[in-house]
């Protein structure tokens, strides 16, 4: 969990069989409760760096969209963690992506990103494939406002949003 009064949001990029990559947030309270998940899926990627760097993205949209403060936002990327946390965005697409990320951190100091090793086999990623349009099984969770929905009906306002 997240120091006192903080929240964190879990990002991960996962590479799915058909060409796509799926992107997964997970927030959680200071108490370990789970807030919320959101997931989309996106046309695939070769570079890991890039897919990662879009999950950052998101989850900085995600903040905004539902007016959060306090967020410590992880990430298994070592290189866009440590590309975000010196300002440092190579000449590549998912510098550019580092670059859009930096400018909203920068007028959000309460906002963070930051690297946690997941070699416990631990990943959002896999629970992509429960959202994946083609595979979406009828689940219920709680979103970041607090409210019951159906992930059939949330995804599905997700990929309107985010076309």
């Amino acid at each position: 969990p997240p120091p006192k009064n903080n929240l964190k949001l879990n990002v991960d990029a996962h590479s799915l069989s058909d060409g796509h990559w799926g992107l997964g947030l997970i927030l959680r309270k200071d108490d370990g409760r789970c807030l919320g998940a959101a997931t989309r899926v996106r046309l695939g990627t070769d570079c890991v760096v890039l897919a990662e760097a879009l999950g950052v993205q998101e989850a900085l949209k995600f903040i905004k969209q539902h007016h959060l403060h306090n967020v410590i936002i992880e990430t298994d990327s070592e290189i866009l963690a440590r590309a975000i946390r010196r300002r440092s965005s190579p000449r590549t697409a998912w510098g550019r992506v580092v670059r859009e990320c930096v400018d909203f951190l920068d007028t959000n100091s309460d906002i963070s990103v930051c690297w946690v090793k997941r070699d416990d086999g631990f990943s959002i990623g896999p629970s992509i494939y429960l959202f994946h349009p083609s595979s979406v099984k009828k689940h219920a969770f709680f979103s970041a406002l607090g409210g019951e929905r159906d992930t059939r009906g949330l995804l599905r306002n997700h990929q309107e949003r985010w076309q």
